[in-house]
């Protein structure tokens, strides 16, 4: 009975044996893979470092409309300065061809 029950001890540490082993290549796995969350997280946090916030956009963006009206309005002024000058053009053209009229007559 003896020889049975060393034979048992001896096939519970061969099996303790290879779940220490399995314990321990989990927790080796695990730390690998927290390892690589920690290094996935950090190049997030380095990649949102670079964005631009809500509040920098809104003030940014509202510069931009603002500057987008100005030449808006000053695009409509030189529009109606052009459109005063071709009136006066085509107003005086119309003139100089009925004096040429009368006068080749």
């Amino acid at each position: 009975m003896t020889k049975s029950n060393g034979t048992e001890i001896k096939e519970l540490k061969v099996r303790v044996d290879y779940i220490e082993k399995g314990i321990s290549k989990a927790e080796e796995d695990l730390n690998k893979r927290l390892e690589g969350m920690n290094e996935f997280r950090e190049s997030l946090k380095d990649a949102q470092s670079t964005f631009l916030t809500k509040t920098e956009y809104e003030s940014k963006h509202r510069l931009l409309e603002e500057k987008l009206d100005a030449n808006q309005q000053i695009i409509q002024m030189k529009l109606d300065s052009l459109q005063k000058i071709v009136y006066i053009t085509v107003g005086t053209l119309a003139v100089l061809e009925l004096m040429l009229r009368f006068l080749i007559r």
